[in-house]
C-alpha cells in the first residue's frame, strides 16, 4: 500500500486554521495508523424533479450540495473591501487592501476553507472510474483521502493509482488556485515493494519511511513504539527546562504542574497506541524519572521505587493507569458511532497477511485490561454507565495477595 501526505499552499485562502478538536485529531490518527498497519456523511438519493433546501445549503437536481445564494452573499460581503494595517516598533503602517484570503481568528475561516476542499475532493472522486485509484477498501468501502484541515493523506494500493490520484489533485487544485507544496508533500510505501516515484511539476516527492501527521509519528511498518519514544523525549525536555520549578519546596504544587504540564505532552495521541511490553517498561521509567526529579533525588541515591511512591502518599503509578482509561474510554466512543473509526476498527481489508508471527493487534490491549472479549466490550459499551463502571474497576488499584 503506498500513502502520499500534501502540503497545500493556498493562493486564494491563505488561512486554514480555526479551533482544532483534539477529538478529531486522535480520530484522524488512529484511522491512518490501522490503515497503514492493515497493507459520515452519507449521500442520500434526490428527487430530480426538485431542489432540497436544508439550513445554508441547497441541494440541486444533480445532487451537488450548494450553500444559498443569500448567505453566498452574505459571506461574500464580509470579506469585501477589507483592508489591513501591520504593526511594527514605530507604530502602524499605511492601511492596505487584503485582495485574497480569509480573516485570522474568524470563526467562519475553517468552514469557508473545508467547503473548498470538499469541492475539490468531489471533483477528484468524480473522476474515479474502473477504481483508476486503486483505493483501499475496508469492508468494500473505498478509502482514497483522509483530510483534516490542509493535512490530506492520500491512500493507494497501487504505485500507478496513487499516481493518477495524485494529479488529479494537482488538476483540481490548480483550477481553483490552491496550489500543491512538492517540498512539504512526501510519499511513504508500506509494504516490500519497491519505493515509489511520483512527480509533481517535473519535481519528484521525496520518499520517507515515517512522516508526521497531526502531531504524531505514522512509521511505514505501523509500529508505534517510535511514536512513544518521540513523545517521551519531547516531554523529558520540557521536564529540564522547568529546572527552576522542581526546585521549590511544595511538593504537592509541582505534583500538580507536573499532572497538567508534562504528562500531557507525553501522552499526547496515547488513544491509538498499541502497547508492548518494552513500551510499558519505558513509561514506568520516565514516570518515575519526573517523581526524583520534583524530589531532587538523584539516581546515585539507589533509592527504589516503590519508597519513592510511598514519600509522595501514592500507592502505584498513574501514567500508565492514565494512558489505560483514555484508550478504553475512546474505545467506547469508537464503537458507540457509526464511523470511519469503527468502520476501521471491524472492517476486513481485502489480501493476505505475511507470513510470520502476527502483530500485537490494537484491541488486544482493550480485551487484557477489561477482561473479556472485544465484542463482549462493544456491546457493554453501548451502556455508557456500566462501561464506565468497567473501566474503573480495570484501572482501579488492586492490593497485592
Amino acid at each position: 500500500m503506498h500513502l502520499i501526505f500534501v502540503e497545500c499552499l493556498s493562493i486564494l485562502i491563505l488561512l486554514v486554521l480555526g479551533t482544532d478538536s483534539a477529538q478529531q485529531k486522535y480520530d484522524f490518527c488512529s484511522v491512518c495508523r490501522a490503515v497503514v498497519l492493515e497493507a459520515d456523511e452519507q449521500i442520500k438519493e434526490v428527487d430530480p424533479k426538485r431542489t432540497i433546501q436544508t439550513g445554508s445549503f441547497r441541494v440541486d437536481p444533480e445532487g451537488n450540495q450548494k450553500i444559498k445564494d443569500q448567505d453566498n452573499y452574505m459571506s461574500y460581503s464580509f470579506y469585501q473591501n477589507q483592508v489591513a494595517a501591520v504593526r511594527t516598533e514605530n507604530g502602524n503602517t499605511e492601511w492596505f487592501q487584503v485582495k485574497r484570503g480569509v480573516r485570522q481568528g474568524c470563526i467562519l475561516s475553517p468552514a469557508l476553507f473545508s467547503l473548498y476542499t470538499e469541492s475539490i475532493m468531489r471533483d477528484v472522486e468524480a473522476e474515479d472510474t474502473e477504481d483508476k485509484y486503486s483505493a483501499i477498501k475496508l469492508n468494500g468501502n473505498p478509502i482514497t483521502e483522509l483530510r483534516y484541515a490542509d493535512d490530506t493523506a492520500l491512500l493507494s494500493k497501487t504505485t500507478e493509482g496513487l499516481n493518477e490520484l495524485m494529479q488529479n489533485v494537482k488538476k483540481f487544485s490548480q483550477n481553483k488556485n490552491l496550489l500543491l507544496n512538492a517540498k512539504k508533500t512526501k510519499v511513504m510505501d508500506s509494504d516490500k515493494s519497491p519505493a515509489s516515484s511520483i512527480l509533481i511539476d517535473n519535481e519528484e516527492l521525496e520518499n520517507v519511511t515515517h512522516f508526521n501527521y497531526l502531531g504524531a509519528n505514522i512509521e511505514a511498518d505501523g509500529k508505534i513504539t517510535p511514536d512513544i519514544r518521540k513523545r517521551l523525549a519531547i516531554a523529558t525536555s520540557k521536564l529540564k527546562s522547568m529546572m527552576n520549578i522542581w526546585k521549590s519546596q511544595s511538593t504537592p504544587l509541582k505534583m500538580r504542574i507536573l499532572k497538567s504540564c508534562i504528562f500531557p505532552v507525553a501522552t499526547y495521541g496515547c488513544e491509538t497506541w498499541t502497547l508492548t511490553k518494552k513500551d510499558v517498561e519505558k513509561i514506568d521509567a520516565f514516570e518515575m524519572k519526573c517523581y526524583r526529579k520534583i524530589l531532587r533525588i538523584p539516581w546515585t541515591a539507589r533509592r527504589p521505587n516503590q519508597s519513592i511512591l510511598q514519600e509522595l502518599g501514592m500507592k502505584e503509578r498513574q501514567l500508565l493507569k492514565n494512558i489505560k482509561q483514555l484508550k478504553l474510554k475512546y474505545f467506547g466512543h469508537i464503537v458507540r458511532h457509526n464511523n470511519l473509526e469503527k468502520l476501521c476498527l471491524e472492517g476486513a481489508v481485502e489480501g493476505r497477511r505475511g507470513r510470520g508471527r502476527p502483530r500485537r493487534r490494537w484491541t488486544q490491549d482493550i480485551s487484557d485490561w477489561l477482561g473479556f472479549s472485544v465484542r463482549e466490550a462493544s456491546i457493554l459499551a453501548q451502556d455508557r454507565d456500566g462501561f464506565r463502571s468497567a473501566v474503573w474497576e480495570a484501572t482501579s488499584y488492586k492490593d497485592p495477595p
